[in-house]
């Protein structure tokens, strides 16, 4: 994984070729708890797995790119209020609650 701060007010996080497996929570979170800040994640090429949710995205200042992951055998697959945009190459499947 990779973070870093544009600005005092964004923050961007890279997630690539990874495997996030077997959180009680969420495999991976993105989400702005501050307001005016933006977030930006980008997650390609990731096996999401096992997780209580595997992508969650919340809040108004955040966007979540997603490209060519796997998410499966999570609660929940992709959740949340916030902007997700996909490349519509995932494998969104097998998980307990409709994807």
């Amino acid at each position: 994984m990779r973070a870093w701060r544009s600005s005092s007010r964004s923050r961007r996080v890279s997630i690539r070729d990874s495997i996030v497996s077997g959180n009680q929570n969420s495999g991976i979170a993105s989400n702005d708890t501050t307001a005016g800040v933006t977030v930006r994640t980008s997650i390609s090429n990731t096996l999401v797995a096992n997780n209580a949710f595997g992508i969650l995205a919340t809040g108004v200042g955040q966007t979540t790119t997603i490209n060519n992951n796997t998410v499966t055998g999570n609660n929940r697959g992709l959740f949340g209020g916030g902007t997700m945009l996909s490349f519509g190459n995932n494998f969104v499947s097998l998980n307990i609650a409709s994807d």
